[in-house]
């Protein structure tokens, strides 16, 4: 020890202030019943996983948000993980038919008693038809009706629309690693794409996208951005942001958005 006093240094505190709130689109009592109704859904089949998203297709609030993984930390992978969305993405393709106006939902093709061999492919649908119509292909899910239907279309048409719908690309919200999902663009598509697209493959898309696709369909043909946060206030509860409901785009007439949305409800109620 040298004797030397110990110098001490008097540095100045500043006390911490309170950033500003974050307030969200969720709804408590929708997030509770979501949250339990994902358990649920999970326990019957084993998942090991699964997203379950709620929004107001006339605002494009995300009202509820629930993703479960087994084994990993919690986050919603209904924005950040893509999936193929199989026949659930048949209804747009009846969109740009009867926009397009090469369709209309009485129009017949032969279903070929449940399996058809489409150049060096076969398709098969999981019940045999025989003739059905646009609506009925699409109440009973037929897979080869729609892949015939679908070749009314060019691919130039049925691209913009599935991009028009908001698949390939973000929403923009308000959620870190958003994924876009994937749709090539025709260029990059082979003689079978079309049927494949027509039967929701050789594309993937989020829960999110998905959501907002149908929301579009419940709002008479309208895509609205989703958001999450509503608000943003200071400590001291002043509104220093609000977000307001925004439109991208129309992307099919309210007439062909009604007939999709009938056909939808019999889906449910007979199909």
């Amino acid at each position: 020890a040298t004797g030397d006093a110990m110098t001490s240094i008097s540095l100045p505190v500043v006390p911490p202030t309170d950033g500003a709130d974050v307030v969200l689109t969720i709804d408590v009592d929708l997030q509770g019943i979501a949250d339990a109704a994902l358990r649920e859904a999970m326990q019957t089949p084993g998942a090991r996983g699964g997203d379950l998203l709620i929004g107001d297709p006339h605002t494009g609030e995300i009202l509820a948000a629930v993703s479960r993984r087994a084994g990993r930390t919690r986050s919603l992978t209904a924005i950040t993980e893509p999936y193929e969305p199989g026949s659930t993405l048949k209804p747009f393709l009846v969109a740009t038919l009867l926009s397009e106006g090469v369709a209309e939902l009485s129009d017949s093709v032969y279903a070929e008693k449940g399996t058809w061999r489409d150049g060096n492919r076969t398709i098969r649908d999981t019940s045999p038809h025989e003739w059905l119509t646009l609506a009925e292909a699409l109440e009973v899910s037929s897979n080869i009706a729609v892949a015939k239907f679908a070749k009314r279309l060019s691919p130039g048409q049925q691209y913009s629309y599935l991009r028009d719908f908001g698949f390939g690309t973000g929403t923009g919200i308000e959620y870190p690693s958003e994924s876009f999902g994937r749709l090539r663009k025709p260029s990059e598509w082979s003689r079978l794409s079309s049927a494949s697209l027509a039967m929701g493959y050789e594309l993937s898309v989020t829960p999110l996208q998905m959501l907002a696709a149908y929301g579009a369909l419940a709002n008479g043909g309208v895509l609205m951005k989703p958001y999450l946060v509503r608000e943003i206030r200071s400590a001291d509860g002043r509104v220093l942001e609000r977000r307001e409901p925004r439109v991208i785009r129309r992307v099919v007439t309210e007439e062909v958005a009604k007939a999709i949305t009938e056909v939808l409800t019999s889906v449910v109620e007979e199909g």
